[in-house]
């Protein structure tokens, strides 16, 4: 099964899902699953996956087909940063782009385990980047204080994110 060409009729003839929570779940329960109310699918620890056809295939992206008729056009976007909430309310189709500006915690290699933020020998720097471009936004005595500045240049140069 591809997931572009399942359509939302034949998902829905699969599975049920329930837009406040962003739980899946069977409706044949004789044939997939004895619990109906059981959540289908399975965590890979960032994101719920459902086993549907023989295919994993990623639960939010299905919950907008579901609800929306169509696949997205883009990405899936958790707007409050839990990958694993797929209620409705928390979804949005967005670009790569504006996904990445969504982003909330910085990444695994970052010493400083801010976003944003590095390390430069007794201060702390922070940058930011937009359009391709990256911006200096200062140094910092404090971690804090870099990651202040940095918050609020996010609040006005990604209009894509929700912090």
């Amino acid at each position: 099964m591809d997931a572009h060409i399942l359509t939302q009729e034949r998902l829905i003839e699969l599975l049920h899902y329930e837009q406040s929570t962003g739980a899946f779940s069977w409706v044949d329960t004789s044939r997939h699953h004895k619990n109906k109310l059981c959540n289908v699918g399975y965590s890979n620890g960032r994101y719920w996956k459902i086993m549907l056809l023989g295919k994993s295939v990623m639960a939010h992206r299905l919950a907008w087909l579901y609800v929306t008729g169509r696949m997205p056009n883009g990405e899936i976007d958790h707007i409050n940063g839990n990958r694993l909430d797929n209620s409705f309310v928390n979804l949005r189709d967005v670009s790569h782009s504006v996904n990445m500006q969504n982003q909330r915690h910085a990444r695994a290699n970052n010493t400083t385990k801010v976003l944003g933020i590095r390390k430069c020998g007794d201060k702390f720097t922070a940058r930011i980047g937009c359009n391709g471009k990256r911006f200096h936004l200062g140094m910092f005595e404090t971690k804090e204080d870099a990651h202040h500045a940095y918050i609020a240049a996010k609040r006005i140069m990604h209009t894509g994110n929700t912090i």
